[in-house]
């Protein structure tokens, strides 16, 4: 009786916590996390990351799960003292439990994919086919208002997608250009994946391959991902990616001399190392974008854009 009343407790508290997060919504916004598997590892991973010591604010997160933690996962997550994390049992396919954890009041909802291990071709297809459903049930209910983000198994799921959502027919499709691609190469240049909305773990493999001319690339990807201090080098700053609006005077500025700027900072110099460009078009809804690294000097900053910065947590805290 006692493990059911220390339960419904901490159920109610996090009701109590869900309803505050959603009233704060328009100062504080906040991410929504669609957990679909019931196994959590991934929803774990990605809430211990976003709760990072180095990270400059924290932000609020609604995990919309079909059972509560196990009391290990609630004790590694912090879940009774994290005021900023919260839990909502439901499904992802049910209209009602996906209002109750905030759908229409979030700024991102993030679909992490379901881990598949060994498993074949048909059960990876399968799964993403589950993804497919809530992704285009959500794109229909925001209407782009909303960004996504979605992992899929397989980067050719994206082809389950509606076309006329991808923006694909807002112009005339130039099937000359598509001759001599596979579906891979032509699905990375979806707008979904451009922007960053859809995500599938077969980009790694094409980082693997990459190894065996350039050893050490999985490590340094690691490090930017998911930044530590070096064993034995404790209180060494670890530089790493920070994403920030530019700065009034830089507006106009070619990336050239806003790239030395920064460089040449005499309080916390740090290394520019691409821009997300935004643009808009009614044909490509939710976040309009892509990522570009290293852009030529002579390329002008828009007021729109952000800046990829390589950085230490000082900055980082400084920045925001």
């Amino acid at each position: 009786a006692a493990a059911e009343t220390a339960e419904d407790t901490l159920e109610r508290e996090l009701e109590d916590r869900t309803a505050s997060i959603r009233r704060r919504a328009p100062t504080a916004p906040f991410v929504l996390v669609l957990e679909f598997s019931g196994y959590w590892d991934n929803v774990v991973s990605f809430i211990l990351l976003s709760r990072r010591k180095y990270l400059p604010f924290q932000v609020p997160i609604v995990v919309l799960c079909p059972a509560p933690p196990t009391s290990e996962l609630e004790a590694e997550l912090d879940l009774r003292k994290d005021i900023g994390l919260t839990l909502v049992w439901g499904s992802p396919h049910i209209v009602r439990d996906l209002q109750r954890a905030g759908v229409n009041e979030c700024s991102i909802v993030v679909g992490l994919g379901q881990s598949i291990g060994h498993a074949s071709g048909e059960m990876a297809a399968m799964l993403d086919s589950d993804v497919v459903m809530i992704y285009r049930m959500l794109e229909r209910m925001h209407k782009g208002r909303t960004n996504m983000i979605f992992e899929f198994n397989r980067t050719d799921s994206m082809w389950l997608l509606p076309i006329d959502q991808a923006g694909l027919n807002a112009v005339e499709h130039d099937t000359e250009q598509d001759e001599g691609r596979t579906m891979l190469e032509i699905a990375y240049l979806d707008p979904r994946f451009a922007s960053g909305r859809v995500f599938a773990p077969q980009a790694l493999g094409s980082l693997l391959a990459h190894c065996y001319h350039t050893p050490g690339i999985v490590e340094v990807i690691q490090c930017l991902v998911t930044p530590e201090e070096p064993e034995g080098l404790r209180g060494v700053a670890t530089n790493m990616p920070w994403q920030l609006r530019l700065r009034a005077e830089h507006i106009g500025m070619s990336y050239g001399d806003v790239l030395i700027a920064f460089i040449q900072d005499p309080m916390h110099p740090v290394l520019p190392i691409g821009i997300y460009r935004c643009f808009e078009s009614k044909a490509v809804p939710g976040n309009r974008g892509y990522v570009w690294t290293n852009p030529p000097k002579d390329t002008i900053l828009l007021e729109t854009d952000l800046l990829y910065i390589l950085g230490d947590a000082s900055f980082g805290q400084l920045a925001h």
